[in-house]
């Protein structure tokens, strides 16, 4: 599709004199101008009505809109982003993604949904075949918008609809789970251990308004609570098997969030290998909380604890650091400079295939969840060892909106970026090929010393931002 503009608007059929049209053309274009642009809406709403407007009417030959309804699209849209993305998503066949939608596309639809599934204040056939008229206006795929549309105005079955907690969990998490989970009749699972395999827990548990905001896509939401374990499991060597969730929401977001949650999840444990084998749901006052406990596996006695790190060890961390802080400080910018940042702040990327392959070679691991100077420090203490790190080392992002001391200040301090710290001998060779084998850069950043006096020491950098690393009390 091409972007909105209004010399398309002479391809819309029936709909020369209808103000209520024009008002959805203009919401539409409204909505595609801010996805781009970081100012407030109203200065959007104020910008278009006085140098776009009079385009519009001119095209369809008449001299007003409905304003009402035209406020009531943008604010209605605008309010109710996480939720209408939640429906278009849910309504995409099997094989196409919202990530592949285009920006137009996304506008038309999220405008339409609102319609047909929140304002519901006109038949649902108008409203259907003026937004294909307004598809096909901008060179869309008027089929595809036609079978999405029908999709998308049978689906707010999820606003009249009251489920228990029992009918949640037998249509969203029971597919998700392994034979262990005995197909959830039981009070618990039943798992048989591997002859000479060592199993590994761990749990984590994120917070809405702390670990997330709560307004991301919930398909996120669940991929990043499972992504933070799995980073657990990597972070020992293991290889992932199954978890355990407990999740409260508030009734009043249950039929929305759920359903988004169980895809994101489904999603992930296609990529990762891993099945569901049991937990618990209930209702919340007013914030989503979510536990997992994941069980992981490994022969016995190879897993790679905090504490084995030796003088002379050197320490190496995967990727890049800080920039999931970056991101979290400039979530809602839409600089093209920070979606990176943004999107490793939302969805980081546990190191699983690269932690089963340093089982063998790193002496201690752990991985970089409060930040780095507060990790490695834990690599330090547990080891019984002195750490020279070596700040001029130390793997920055670049960016050309964030200065280098702020990158820095976010590299040592700002946490989540959930990659792998460890230590080991001088093996370049080896490492080198895992980097390209695991497609992940591995950085040299500090060695292990005798202790003296301190467990941590900077080299390289005379004077450091003076922060101390996340800590939850």
């Amino acid at each position: 599709m091409t972007n909105l503009e209004t010399k398309s608007l002479n391809n819309i059929r029936h709909l020369s004199i209808r103000k209520k049209t024009a008002s959805r053309i203009c919401s539409t274009q409204v909505l595609y101008e801010a996805s781009f642009l970081i100012n407030e809406i109203d200065i959007i709403i104020e910008y278009y009505l006085k140098n776009h407007l009079i385009h519009v009417l001119s095209s369809l030959n008449i001299k007003s809109f409905d304003r009402d309804l035209f406020n009531l699209i943008i604010k209605g849209v605008e309010k109710n982003l996480p939720k209408l993305d939640q429906i278009i998503s849910d309504n995409l066949s099997k094989d196409w993604s919202f990530e592949r939608l285009s920006k137009t596309e996304i506008s038309i639809l999220r405008s339409a949904a609102f319609e047909l599934c929140l304002l519901k204040r006109f038949n649902k056939v108008t409203i259907i075949n003026e937004y294909i008229s307004i598809i096909e206006a901008f060179g869309g795929n008027t089929n595809f918008a036609n079978g999405i549309l029908e999709k998308i105005s049978l689906s707010s079955w999820w606003k009249h609809t009251k489920w228990n907690e029992f009918e949640f969990i037998n249509k969203y998490f029971k597919p998700l789970t392994s034979k262990e989970a005995q197909n959830l009749i039981n009070d618990a699972a039943l798992y048989k251990p591997k002859l000479n395999t060592d199993i590994v827990i761990s749990t984590d548990t994120l917070a809405e308004g702390i670990h997330f905001f709560g307004n991301e896509n919930p398909r996120d939401i669940a991929k990043k609570c499972l992504r933070v374990n799995l980073s657990d499991m990597a972070a020992m060597g293991a290889k992932p098997v199954f978890y355990n969730l407990s999740i409260s929401v508030p009734k009043n977001k249950a039929n929305i969030f759920i359903p988004a949650f169980a895809k994101g999840l489904k999603e992930d444990q296609e990529a990762y290998n891993i099945k569901l084998i049991g937990g618990d749901l209930t209702a919340s006052l007013k914030h989503i909380n979510i536990t997992i406990t994941i069980f992981g596996e490994i022969p016995s006695n190879q897993a790679v604890s905090r504490n084995g790190a030796k003088i002379n060890d050197f320490l190496y961390v995967t990727g890049y650091l800080g920039l999931s802080k970056v991101g979290l400080d400039n979530y809602s910018s839409n600089s093209k400079d920070l979606r990176q940042a943004k999107q490793k702040y939302l969805l980081p990327q546990p190191r699983v295939k690269l932690g089963i392959e340093l089982r063998d070679i790193a002496t201690s691991m752990i991985d970089v969840s409060d930040g780095l100077v507060q990790d490695a420090t834990h690599l330090a203490i547990n080891s019984n060892l002195s750490l020279e790190l070596n700040i001029n080392q130390l793997p920055l992002p670049t960016l050309k909106s964030i200065q280098k001391k702020e990158l820095l200040n976010a590299a040592l301090y700002g946490g989540d970026d959930y990659e792998l710290l460890f230590s080991c001998k001088e093996n370049e060779s080896r490492l080198e090929d895992l980097s390209k084998q695991c497609d992940v850069k591995i950085t040299k950043i500090g060695v292990f010393k005798k202790f003296q006096k301190i467990y941590l020491n900077f080299k390289g950098f005379n004077e450091l931002p003076k922060k101390i690393s996340y800590s939850h009390f």
